[in-house]
């Protein structure tokens, strides 16, 4: 079977060597294309995740927060 070109892939943040709990770039096609984290300081009765989408070529971004890495996934995909 072959894999779906538009499926994406988080990879652990990694930046100087060293790795990041709950922050995750989004691969698709091979290329970077945002991010996917869990916020620091954010209250608790708010969203605890956020994005970042930024695919080269396009002007501008989307970004937002949600509650879980599923919601964060899920919306990221729909930007």
């Amino acid at each position: 079977m072959t894999p779906n070109p538009e499926t994406i892939a988080l990879r652990v943040t990694v930046i100087g060597g060293q790795h990041y709990a709950d922050d995750y770039q989004v691969i698709w096609r091979g290329l970077p294309i945002g991010r996917i984290m869990k916020a620091s300081g954010v209250p608790a009765h708010a969203p605890q995740w956020s994005w970042t989408c930024n695919v080269y070529g396009k002007p501008g971004g989307a970004s937002g927060n949600g509650t879980d890495l599923n919601d964060r996934t899920a919306k990221f995909m729909i930007a």
